[in-house]
């Protein structure tokens, strides 16, 4: 069953947050990331866009979501499931994560897929 999750614009955890809508996903089971009290978290409702690397790449992004999560994927984990689709795109996978950027200079934030 799909649900949406709303997502807001720039979030940088270094000043204050502003709540601008950018997107919308839907998703059969998913969460996303939101940051709150200090931490970074997953919510099922709405979902914010974060500064990701300066340099765009996948060594940049796996660092990106190692800090962020505590994990350690490297540049071949990041490059393996690349979709680089139009507005609108649906993009099917298994990953347990995925990074999504909107904007040409890009925003990011991190997929959650609860499927199991």
């Amino acid at each position: 069953q799909a649900s949406t999750i709303s997502i807001f614009n720039d979030t940088d955890i270094n000043s204050s947050y502003t709540a601008d809508y950018r997107a919308n996903l839907t998703c059969n089971s998913c969460t996303v990331l939101t940051y709150s009290a200090g931490a970074y978290s997953f919510s099922g409702a709405f979902g914010e866009l974060f500064d990701g690397p300066a340099s765009s790449g996948d060594a940049a992004e796996a660092t990106w979501i190692n800090a962020v999560l505590g994990t350690s994927f490297t540049s071949g984990d990041v490059s393996g499931g690349k979709s680089t689709g139009s507005d609108g795109t649906t993009y099917f996978t298994s990953a347990l994560y995925v990074i999504l950027k909107i904007g040409k200079n890009p925003d990011f934030t991190i997929i959650q897929n609860t499927s199991g």
